[in-house]
């Protein structure tokens, strides 16, 4: 019995071994992927060496998602093939070539012989307006053949900071710069796109270089780095940004329909590490609403975190009476006290009560307090607390 069952993985073995060069075909056909996408995808110098002896033209295939080949090597971060298909097809010539306005855009290439073509050949530059990470800054370029192709190349350096590889992206970084001579203006989004994938490392590296606007707005919501540093809930990225002196800390981004500060968008999604940050900064302006009128105070309140909400209180600028644009109830729109009052908690009501410079209407906060239905008082989620009774002799307490 064994021994047919030894026979049976055997043939099953014989079979997969004489059917996996099929299925390894079929997978790359499946895909538009040459041979060289498959080894620069899985890092084999020796047989991309190879291939690209043998058949230089796979060079410049692309697969169904319009990546070249070496594209791919930059997605998977294999710097060595990178490196040597650059020094093969002798790209700083190329590059230097499109640079130059006056070569470039005055090439008819409909006369040019074949070697002349292959001369001037793009290498590295197929149609990439697909792409999802394709260069986007179209507020700061003119329109023109140079800008698009170098757009095109700048491609390469943004997959690799998609992917994070700190080598790779120093690599192109100094080879744009100081090589190829690349001016600035193409580098202005660096930043926004190594922040948007929590690369650490490549943010250090690029904040060093000085080559790049720490406030630029990608399209298009308008968000800076450290808008979706705050997002992506990176708080060693905040730290950073935060030290720089021309950091904006207040620019707003979009956000679930909404125009919020980076301040606003961490107290929203309960990113309370990185609110803390913010707050502590010397140039937030706390009192900042967003397009419903709502301050940074309303979200701490909103969110239940009296450790944050202190924090606010604190800050020499706070305007504790600031009501938001939301109408609730004929006349009333809702103050910090109002939504304390509407959520339950004793420890921030109690909080705001001993502020100084509290306002109150009697009336209309305790019309909050009395509250059944909170949804009929209010735009958020009705929270049904037992501490209504106490909030109430808070209150009348207070104003007596």
């Amino acid at each position: 019995m064994n021994i047919v069952i030894l026979n049976f993985f055997y043939c099953f073995f014989l079979l997969f071994l004489e059917a996996f060069p099929t299925l390894i075909w079929c997978s790359l056909k499946a895909f538009s992927m040459t041979s060289l996408h498959f080894a620069c995808n899985m890092g084999f110098l020796d047989i991309v060496q190879i291939l690209l002896e043998v058949a230089p033209d796979l060079i410049n295939k692309i697969n169904n998602e319009k990546l070249t080949p070496i594209h791919v090597a930059c997605h998977n971060g294999h710097y060595k093939i990178v490196k040597y298909i650059f020094q093969k097809y002798d790209f700083t010539s190329q590059i230097k070539r499109i640079l130059d306005s006056s070569v470039h855009e005055n090439i008819n290439h409909s006369t040019l012989s074949n070697t002349d073509k292959s001369q001037y050949s793009d290498i590295i530059l197929p149609d990439m307006k697909n792409m999802s990470i394709f260069y986007d800054d179209k507020s700061t370029l003119k329109d023109n053949k140079k800008n698009e192709d170098v757009k095109k190349l700048m491609t390469l350096l943004f997959i690799t900071l998609n992917n994070g590889n700190l080598r790779l992206s120093k690599y192109f970084i100094n080879y744009f710069l100081k090589e190829c001579k690349i001016k600035k203006k193409y580098f202005y989004s660096i930043l926004f796109k190594s922040c948007y994938s929590g690369n650490l490392h490549v943010v250090k590296y690029i904040l060093k270089q000085n080559i790049c606007d720490i406030n630029w707005r990608d399209n298009p919501d308008k968000s800076t780095a450290l808008f979706v540093s705050c997002y992506g809930m990176f708080p060693d990225i905040v730290h950073i940004l935060l030290k720089q002196k021309s950091i904006n800390v207040n620019a707003k981004g979009k956000f679930s329909m909404k125009k919020l500060t980076p301040l606003q968008l961490s107290l929203q999604l309960e990113f309370f590490e990185i609110a803390k940050k913010l707050i502590s900064h010397k140039n937030i302006k706390i009192n900042k609403r967003d397009e419903y009128g709502d301050t940074a105070l309303h979200y701490a309140i909103i969110a239940e975190k009296v450790e944050i909400v202190s924090m606010i209180l604190r800050h020499p600028n706070i305007k504790i009476n600031r009501r938001n644009n939301r109408k609730i109830i004929f006349y009333i729109f809702e103050t910090p006290l109002h939504i304390a009052c509407h959520v339950g908690d004793k420890e921030i009501v109690t909080l705001l009560l001993e502020n100084i410079n509290i306002k109150t209407n009697v009336v209309d906060i305790l019309l909050f307090a009395f509250a059944n239905d909170f949804s009929l008082f209010s735009w958020f989620t009705p929270i049904q607390h037992t501490n209504r009774n106490d909030i109430i002799d808070l209150i009348n307490n207070y104003t007596q």
